[in-house]
């Protein structure tokens, strides 16, 4: 008798693993892992498919030979050619918060090569799905796995028409392997290690391999789409919890993000416009910008409708830098301003409110600038130039040693919300993506090139009524849907 146990994974199991019946009545492993056989105690309900003649299962035992982790494996003892099937129930368990089955498999390595394995299950009405053959390699410990999301393309309808979804991943009780070969022998086969990933935290992607103090830590994933609307908290709710290497706890909530390619468009008076389109597919992110070096642990914690779930405490590390900081109040003068770094900081440069002003050109030059019959009109009008317009300023103003800028997060430049009779916008509770990319783009320029800004979130004119007054375009204007029934409640309601 001998042991083989996979290298790809270190140490062993026991002591960390539950117990687990047939039932499947188990808890959730913290890193969005469920072990649900290890088959370290018994068969644990596992048996031969019942009703096929054709099943060259001879016997199921627990095998103490080999092993993918642990001591122990599900041995399969197999006449072929043909094929042999073991399943187990696995009814009264919700399945529908895993996204991957994932089982390792092992056949000796004196066997024909043909053999292959396929994954199968069934729902409450009994209607079977089936993964495609995994082909296996003699004398190796491999896992392979199908995708249980519900637009998964694994699983083949087999005997009925109806697809997989969401309803039978959901609905299930019932999974199994199956091998087929048209060799013939008789040998044992081995099953172990069966793992169920969670749906809610797929792998995320971090954007730095090395992090060093006052530079930017972004943690980007996917969640399933159990919301509605993914800008109210009430209904999804995503934070980075971080601990930082004195032990002190700093909560970041996380936000939906679609990131866009920019192209220039020259209208008919010769304007250049930016204009926006969607790359890929919106992900979730959390950002993150440590202060000190040192050991860092951090997770993620998603809230909707299903409850609430938490990613296991993953680690990272930061060393030493010099960054200049945010600005803050000199503590020494509350008139003055001084950097993380304790340099002073006075602000040189100017209020860029958004790339254009046609009001200004009109009423102060005399000129219409969107008119092409205009002979003192430019020839060359940067009507709304966007971002390409912000980056190419801020060269600017860094070669002339400015370091400050404002700009508006106003209704016709980079607002979150505002009115749907405005393109892009649907009012209270939903965020413009293409102005928060805008902004996002913005302030990594500034960043580039040693600019500080002082972000307006609320322009004049949007709680006013004589001066530049929008207040009648207002998403929490009751007269278009809103909850605030005059500007001046703004300051006061709790919603606001």
């Amino acid at each position: 008798m001998y042991r083989q146990v996979k290298r790809k994974r270190k140490g062993n199991r026991t002591g960390m693993l539950f117990f687990f019946v047939s039932t499947f009545c188990f808890a959730l492993c913290a890193f969005g892992r469920r072990p649900a056989f290890d088959f370290e105690g018994d068969i644990q309900g596992w048996k031969l498919l019942e009703g096929e003649d054709a099943n060259a299962v001879n016997e199921i035992f627990v095998d103490d030979s080999v092993a993918s982790e642990g001591y122990h494996s599900l041995g399969v003892l197999a006449q072929f050619p043909g094929i042999a099937s073991v399943y187990t129930y696995i009814q009264r368990d919700d399945m529908s918060i895993y996204e991957k089955l994932e089982m390792d498999v092992y056949i000796p390595p004196d066997i024909p090569d043909d053999i292959s394995a396929n994954l199968f299950v069934q729902d409450a009405e009994w209607l079977w799905y089936q993964t495609r053959a995994f082909s296996l390699i003699p004398g190796e410990w491999q896992t392979i796995s199908a995708d249980m999301s519900p637009h998964s393309m694994a699983w083949k309808s087999l005997g009925h028409s109806q697809p997989w979804g969401s309803l039978s991943r959901s609905n299930l009780n019932t999974m199994g392997i199956m091998f087929v070969s048209n060799g013939e022998f008789r040998s044992r086969l081995n099953i172990d290690n069966i793992v169920f990933k969670q749906v809610m935290f797929p792998e995320h992607t971090m954007n730095v391999s090395e992090l060093q103090v006052g530079e930017k830590l972004e943690l980007a994933f996917n969640l399933p789409a159990t919301y509605c609307n993914p800008f109210d908290p009430v209904e999804i709710a995503v934070e980075g919890k971080f601990i930082d290497p004195a032990g002190k706890k700093i909560v970041v909530p996380g936000f939906f993000y679609q990131n866009y390619e920019r192209r220039v468009v020259i209208g008919e008076d010769g304007g250049r416009r930016e204009a926006l389109d969607p790359e890929g597919a919106p992900t979730w992110k959390i950002r993150f910008t440590p202060v000190k070096a040192g050991s860092y642990f951090y997770s993620i914690t998603a809230a909707d409708r299903s409850g609430t779930r938490s990613s296991a405490n993953r680690r990272f590390y930061v060393t030493p830098g010099a960054p200049p900081g945010f600005v803050r109040t000199d503590p020494d003068n509350d008139k003055g301003f001084q950097l993380d770094c304790g340099s002073y900081f006075f602000p040189i440069g100017f209020n860029y409110r958004s790339p254009y002003d046609v009001r200004y050109e009109q009423n102060i030059l005399g000129r219409r600038l969107t008119d092409p019959g205009d002979a003192t009109a430019c020839s060359n009008v940067a009507l709304d130039d966007g971002t390409f317009g912000f980056e190419e300023n801020m060269v600017g103003m860094a070669e002339y040693g400015m370091n400050f800028m404002e700009t508006w997060m106003a209704p016709w430049w980079i607002a979150l919300e505002w009115s749907p009779q405005r393109m892009g916008f649907r009012g209270a509770a939903w965020y413009n993506l293409r102005n928060a990319w805008k902004l996002d783009r913005i302030m990594n320029a500034a960043g580039q090139h040693g600019i500080y800004i002082q972000l307006v979130l609320i322009n004049h004119g949007q709680l006013s009524t004589f001066v530049d007054q929008e207040w009648q375009d207002h998403p929490y204007n009751v007269q278009n849907g809103g909850f605030l029934m005059s500007p001046e409640d703004f300051f006061s309601d709790p919603h606001s």
